[in-house]
């Protein structure tokens, strides 16, 4: 496979087909499984409709950390970004039905004047576990806009209209990964039909040292195994 770095640094993003892969099958029948029983997963008002997998489960299993590495998605995410990246958390998100937008917003920005989130902005890693397209609530950017950021939350909401002709939607298959900076402006489409999406998201920074805030509880022992893992 071609690494081309330039597509992440002009765009923020750059989908890992996942014929570049290695283990898939193995993970998404593992995945299936889980999202085959409801009482696995909560709902969570600020998700908009998502239910996500109770931590004491996600934390429990631990092929969503083995499958970084047993996958070969660690070596080529290290080519694209040009160092290794460190573990913050992860999450199992399910969508059924007409799950609504997120809203068009970045993970890492200012506010008066303060930072929201981590600083500098992480990267975050989606593996997806289902089709994703327009009419199924799929992710959407706004190409290069980690780049273009004044600070100002009121220009980000002009921002889609501005750069209407910038916006992309990922289009991606069970197995694919998305590889994206979280503060590119960034938005869950709206469902257009009764539709069913699952996907997993971590959080991933350039320093162990911006994992501490995250070294607490169950997710140190994650963590922990994550840095074994990549060493």
């Amino acid at each position: 496979m071609k690494i081309n770095r330039e597509i992440l640094y002009k765009n923020g993003y750059v989908l890992i087909p996942r014929e570049e892969l290695t283990c898939v099958q193995t993970f998404l029948e593992k995945i299936d499984n889980i999202n085959n029983n409801a009482d696995l997963f909560e709902f969570q008002k600020k998700q908009k409709g998502t239910a996500t997998l109770k931590h004491k489960v996600l934390y429990k299993e631990d092929f969503f950390v083995d499958f970084l590495f047993d996958s070969g998605l660690m070596k080529l995410v290290e080519l694209y970004v040009g160092h290794k990246l460190y573990l913050t958390n992860y999450k199992h998100y399910l969508s059924q039905g007409k799950a609504p937008s997120l809203r068009w917003h970045r993970d890492s920005y200012f506010k008066k004047g303060r930072s929201v989130g981590l600083m500098p902005a992480p990267f975050k890693l989606i593996i997806y576990s289902s089709k994703t397209d327009k009419n199924n609530a799929a992710t959407e950017v706004i190409d290069g806009t980690h780049r273009i950021d004044v600070l100002n939350p009121w220009v980000d909401l002009l921002m889609p209209i501005l750069f209407r002709n910038r916006h992309s939607v990922i289009d991606a298959r069970p197995g694919d990964v998305l590889l994206f900076q979280s503060n590119i402006l960034h938005n869950r489409i709206a469902a257009k039909n009764n539709s069913f999406r699952s996907a997993t998201i971590y959080g991933m920074v350039s320093s162990p040292i911006f994992q501490k805030d995250y070294y607490k509880g169950d997710n140190s022992k994650v963590i922990d195994r994550y840095n074994r893992l990549l060493e």
